[in-house]
């Protein structure tokens, strides 16, 4: 079920999250998301699964063609949560980021602030 249309994000507001949920990361892994944050010259798609446009040759992690192993959940200012994210890398890089939401209400991101980064299980 698809909620309401929500704006594409900015490139600045998808590497703001991403630097957010790399939080969860070790340092050596921290910094090969970061120079590859660096890289994202543009993004397309939805709020619902955004595209990430690198350019350059950025360092790569060993990771396979599947989500990150951070993730970010994010909850409502009663602590009501409210969806999560999903980071998918391909070839090693930074492919794109996947929003889902419990309820149909909005596909709009919520602020930074709400959005807590964790290892995924």
């Amino acid at each position: 079920m698809t909620g309401p249309k929500a704006p594409v994000p900015t490139v600045d507001e998808a590497r703001a999250l991403l630097r957010r949920i790399a939080g969860a990361l070790g340092p050596a892994e921290r910094a090969i998301v970061a120079a590859q944050v660096e890289s994202i010259v543009s993004v397309s798609g939805t709020a619902e699964y955004l595209d990430l446009h690198l350019e350059g040759d950025p360092p790569r992690l060993d990771w396979p063609e599947a989500p990150l192993h951070a993730r970010g959940d994010a909850a409502d200012a009663e602590g009501e949560p409210l969806g999560g994210f999903l980071v998918w890398m391909k070839t090693g890089l930074l492919d794109s980021i996947e929003f889902h939401v419990y309820t149909a209400d909005s596909y709009t991101w919520p602020p930074l602030d709400a959005v807590e980064p964790r290892l995924r299980d």
